[in-house]
């Protein structure tokens, strides 16, 4: 009985429950992004394992439909293409990241909530106390992104999407760093797939997760399990033009 491969590859990228490394020079910057990208909407789902392999053939099959149909000239030339994208049931996949708008969106609102927190370590102010203000709480936090007064919600949303984030709440801060000036905040999805294919979007997502990685970390606001934290790591960068 053979199990679906872990991705990218097993000869390829070291790959553990937690850790992906990638080969800059072997996978193209869209690649790359949408290997972050479902890391970051599935946190549940083990990098070696076949959920995350299926939505990952997913999303780049379904970054290259898009690419393919809004740049015609693209699509005419011949690409370096791995067939493997067209493998499996293209209707299953699909279904697999049916709700990665949402997904994105949960995950934003992860970073709205833990983003001062993690701030505040990495200015080094942590320990400071505002003269006169009582200092916010993550419950605090939580309410802000529900409905007003909702304090149900609240405990709901810290429970079932904050909690189980935080071993991806630096991709989800990088991610908000990309995309904080996007005015359609209800479909993120549209604006990464476009950028996707640009190396220093991929470029930016990685480094910005890795630097805030250990600062997420050292926040005493809410614990998060380092053997459990997302590594995603990217070698051979190719150099940017400037």
């Amino acid at each position: 009985m053979t199990t679906t491969p872990p991705v990218p590859d097993r000869h390829e990228a070291a790959v553990s429950p937690t850790h992906l490394r990638l080969d800059a020079g072997r996978y193209a910057p869209v690649e790359i992004t949408c290997a972050f990208i479902c890391a970051l909407a599935w946190p549940e789902d083990p990098l070696d394992g076949p959920d995350f392999h299926k939505r990952f053939l997913a999303l780049v099959a379904q970054a290259l439909r898009t690419k393919a149909e809004s740049n015609q000239g693209w699509a005419s030339i011949p690409q370096p293409v791995r067939p493997r994208y067209l493998q499996g049931n293209s209707q299953e996949h699909r279904a697999s990241i049916a709700n990665i708008d949402h997904r994105l969106l949960m995950a934003r609102k992860v970073a709205w909530v833990g983003g001062p927190f993690v701030r505040e370590v990495a200015a080094g102010q942590q320990h400071d106390r505002p003269s006169g203000q009582r200092r916010q709480t993550l419950m605090d936090r939580c309410r802000a992104v529900v409905a007003p007064g909702d304090m149900a919600a609240a405990k709901n949303f810290r429970r079932r999407v904050f909690e189980p984030s935080k071993p991806v709440l630096h991709l989800a801060l990088a991610l908000e760093s990309l995309v904080a000036s996007d005015r359609q905040v209800a479909q993120p999805l549209v604006s990464l797939i476009d950028q996707a294919w640009e190396p220093g979007v991929a470029q930016f997502l990685v480094k910005l997760a890795a630097g805030l990685a250990d600062h997420v970390l050292n926040t005493r606001q809410f614990r998060v399990d380092a053997s459990k934290q997302l590594q995603l790591d990217v070698h051979r960068w190719p150099a940017l033009d400037t």
